[in-house]
């Protein structure tokens, strides 16, 4: 079993370290195994860790940044004027219910998964792949609203990457030539990178139609 695993994982494009623990797994003598010893492994970093994941979409644990990082600075901040609960009041509440759909685009259960066109309304599979909305939605009347908050959001993302774009440009004092920035340091260097993909999905969206 060893072996068939080693030579499974091999031949998978990303070798993660769920992958690496699997190996590691069964690497161990019979005997050792329902000891639950734990199983340390390392995972890969890199300078481009952050482009990797703002082009793939790649879920990040803001959550983790909200609650051990921002949360008690800000909380400082505002236990003048909110008092003692201050940190409950500003990371707890309606406002900060945010519902997020993220489909990352590598990792390891995205060889097994497989892209399927759906309506832009009620994400129903569509049979024919070149069409934007399904007969339901066309016959509730729903094309034009659909449409019209397709083109509603792509004007929302081009207005946010013109913004950006300016911003580098002036930080890089040209408006006539290309920005050639490479500050991955900077926050908008990984933002523009962020609205590029969701640009290049708005104008895809619109082209369904």
């Amino acid at each position: 079993m060893n072996i068939e695993w080693t030579i499974l994982i091999s031949k998978c494009a990303e070798y993660d370290a769920h992958s690496f623990f699997i190996v590691h797994l069964f690497g161990r003598k019979t005997l050792f195994r329902p000891f639950f010893k734990p199983v340390c492994y390392h995972a890969a970093i890199s300078h481009s860790a952050s482009v990797h994941s703002a082009k793939n979409n790649i879920p990040i644990d803001n959550k983790y940044y909200l609650t051990n990082q921002l949360a008690k600075p800000l909380a400082r901040i505002f236990e003048p004027i909110l008092g003692d609960r201050a940190e409950k009041i500003l990371i707890e509440g309606e406002h900060t219910r945010v519902r997020t759909v993220v489909q990352s685009k590598v990792g390891g259960l995205a060889a097994f998964t497989k892209k399927q066109v759906t309506c832009l309304g009620c994400k129903a599979v569509l049979k024919d792949q070149r069409r934007a909305v399904c007969d339901f939605c066309i016959k509730q009347g729903k094309l034009p609203e659909i449409y019209a908050q397709r083109v509603r959001n792509l004007n929302t993302v081009e207005r946010h990457f013109s913004r950006l774009w300016t911003e580098c440009q002036n930080c890089a004092k040209t408006m006539h030539d290309k920005v050639n920035c490479s500050a991955r340091d900077c926050p908008i260097f990984y933002m523009r990178e962020k609205v590029r993909n969701d640009l290049r999905e708005a104008h895809a969206a619109i082209e369904r139609f």
